[in-house]
């Protein structure tokens, strides 16, 4: 019996922690600013947007492996910036979609999102977590490790859900292009 269909894919190890590591520590360096939603209470979480092209490029390779995988394809010309974004105990990102058919500052719309893991559940923090919604309200978890990715398209329904201990530091990227239509 074959596996049903899911609209995401995991990429165990796709980015090299160490790399991931440095623009966490450089986060740091920098400052996180706090990551507000519209309504009080659906996130809670501090962060920084940043551009790097090298890692962007690759993140736009696993996207377009993940469109192939998946044989989902949306029409995406680039990659915006890119988000590096840390939960501490109590951090959550309730339940939403990255494209609610906004488009971003360039005129652009969200088609697919990836988020990297860069901490290591169960050592580096508790709860916490990658969830997706699919058919009939079914909840599928997806824990990152650190390098880890997952790619899904940005209309589905996802949240961070609420991190008991420690920290939970993600990556996330947005393939991005013209509106859908």
């Amino acid at each position: 019996m074959s596996e049903a269909y899911c609209p995401w894919t995991v990429y165990k190890r796709a980015v090299d922690p160490k790399l991931l590591h440095r623009h966490k520590h450089q986060a740091l360096g920098e400052g996180l600013a706090s990551l507000i939603d519209t309504e009080v209470g659906v996130r809670v979480s501090e962060g920084r947007f940043f551009d790097d092209e090298p890692l962007s490029a690759l993140l736009g390779d696993i996207v377009k492996k993940a469109e192939n995988e998946l044989t989902i394809h949306f029409d995406w010309s680039t990659m915006g910036r890119l988000q590096m974004t840390r939960y501490r105990p109590g951090g959550k990102y309730e339940w939403h979609v990255d494209n609610d058919f906004l488009l971003e500052p360039t005129g652009l719309q969200r088609k697919w999102t990836v988020v990297v893991g860069i901490s290591r559940p169960g050592i580096d923090f508790t709860g916490g977590g990658l969830e997706l919604m699919w058919t009939n309200a079914t909840r599928h978890a997806v824990y990152l490790d650190e390098g880890d990715a997952v790619v899904f398209p940005s209309t589905l329904l996802h949240r961070g859900g609420p991190v008991h201990e420690g920290e939970r530091w993600i990556l996330v990227a947005w393939a991005q292009g013209q509106a859908l239509r």
